[in-house]
């Protein structure tokens, strides 16, 4: 007897509380065992698991949900995640007439790349591009005058970095002669190693810096180099995709080119956006509408991309060069989260390479092609958060504060009030009781289907059928 893929997945006795995910309800606000009277969710989990549990014999580590398998996580969890989000983007973006959708590094890489493999089913699909930029890079953007300088603490946390490292970041927009500088910092008892202890000592030290240094002519010819390469990035009707939150490089992007650059985001934080929305009367489309509990870290590593982020973008005359962070990916990331990542895109590739055009009426609701992977991220027990040992987050714009994926895992569930899978349905019946409660003994035709679902687990079948002739005394079934 070769069981097959489906009842791997839902036996709990092989895959643990995996099997809950679509089947029982978690104890929160809302139902997570809708997903499977969808055809397109039934659709995407058995073709994850034709791919993972067509060998019944695979095995399966029992202190585990996810087998502690960055493939299985990837094709399975993340894989149908990619799916959605693509699919989203295409439709909307059809619906919208967008020309072209920016894919903002590094978070928009994968999502780009899911993109690209529908979008070939389409004639009318906008075009896809990639934008380097980050928090650092898009400074020079920002820093139009004098005042802007002394917005700074809006993008970077000036206390925790150092003098020196904030002129680095703003060098590009100041005519600095380092030599003067040095006098100036050991006139005024300035040590750029240190970091500014509050934001009275940060104005005071950037008021020195503009004092001596500001270029107004350095300014006005990085805004028209800036806005030359900008408006030919977000040609004609054109929308931007970022994982969140507050919509200030959109923001800050739409002015400098004169246009709105309207923007798709997995979420929101808070009202910043929508502000920024009302006020700039821009477009935000957001993924979820609510906002996942774990956001950051891993939620946003799992799609970057793994190669340097751009942390400076150095104006010339003719254009912008691209200034690049040293490697400092580790094997494990590689290993780990590159495997996850080329797995969610090998399902992306089979979905379509399977169904073709049909993958529109292979029909979902978005939020439960995020179960899988939000269970996994908010919910994965001890077995599977050790996958990401010898990973470390960098957070060098922040709190300086480096440490690895597993701890930022645990610590932010700590925080967020999450449990493991198993607390979450820990008390919830299961599918079959559920199934039995909703059979309208009046339909005929509804309850012939209730039978054939309940058939295949026959013992349970058995006992419910017994248990509802007994309690309602009715007959349920001839024969």
């Amino acid at each position: 007897w070769l069981p097959d893929g489906i009842a791997i997945l839902t036996d709990e006795n092989w895959t643990n509380s995996l099997s809950r995910i679509f089947l029982k309800n978690a104890n929160q606000w809302y139902d997570n065992t809708t997903g499977m009277q969808y055809v397109g969710i039934r659709t995407f989990i058995a073709v994850a698991v034709k791919k993972y549990f067509d060998n019944p014999f695979i095995s399966f580590n029992k202190d585990t949900n996810f087998n502690n398998d960055p493939f299985f996580v990837g094709y399975y969890a993340l894989g149908m995640y990619m799916f959605a989000i693509a699919k989203w983007l295409l439709d909307n973006g059809i619906e919208n007439k967008y020309e072209n959708i920016v894919f903002f590094a590094r978070d928009g890489k994968y999502p780009m790349e899911a993109y690209k493999i529908i979008k070939e089913l389409y004639k009318d699909a906008p075009e896809a591009k990639y934008l380097y930029t980050s928090r650092k890079s898009i400074i020079p953007i920002i820093l139009k005058s004098k005042e802007d300088f002394y917005k700074l603490p809006e993008n970077i946390n000036v206390i925790n970095n150092t003098k020196r490292d904030l002129l680095k970041y703003i060098d590009n927009c100041l005519s600095i002669d380092y030599d003067n500088l040095n006098k100036i910092c050991k006139n005024e008892s300035i040590d750029l190693d240190e970091g500014c202890k509050d934001l009275k000592v940060f104005d005071a030290f950037i008021s020195i810096i503009l004092d001596n240094f500001y270029d107004e002519k350095l300014i006005e010819k990085n805004q028209k180099v800036l806005k030359k390469y900008f408006s030919e990035m977000f040609s004609g009707k054109s929308a931007a995709f970022d994982i969140g939150y507050s919509g200030r490089p959109e923001i800050y992007i739409s002015e400098l080119i004169g246009r709105t650059v309207d923007t798709y985001f997995m979420n929101i934080n808070n009202d910043e956006s929508l502000r920024h929305e009302y006020i700039k009367n821009m477009k935000i489309n957001r993924f979820f509408g609510t906002r996942p509990s774990i956001t950051g870290s891993i939620y946003e590593m799992i799609t970057s991309a793994l190669t340097p982020s751009c942390v400076k973008y150095n104006i010339q005359e003719d254009g912008i060069d691209f200034e690049f962070e040293k490697e400092s990916k580790s094997y494990y990331e590689f290993l780990k989260i590159g495997l996850m990542q080329k797995a969610s895109i090998q399902f992306v590739s089979d979905i379509v390479n399977i169904f073709k055009e049909d993958i529109d009426i292979l029909f979902y609701d978005r939020q439960d092609t995020a179960w899988p992977i939000l269970s996994f991220i908010n919910s994965s027990n001890k077995g599977d958060n050790n996958m990401f040992d010898g990973i470390i987050f960098e957070n060098d714009l922040g709190d300086k504060e480096n440490m690895s994926l597993t701890e930022i895992m645990i610590q932010e569930r700590k925080y967020h009030n999450q449990k493991t899978i198993e607390e979450l349905t820990e008390n919830a019946s299961d599918d079959v009781n559920a199934f039995v409660l909703n059979i309208n003994l009046k339909n005929k035709r509804r309850t012939k289907r209730a039978i054939y679902y309940l058939l295949f687990d026959r013992k349970t079948f058995k006992r419910r059928i017994k248990e509802i002739v007994n309690n309602r005394k009715k007959k349920f079934i001839k024969g």
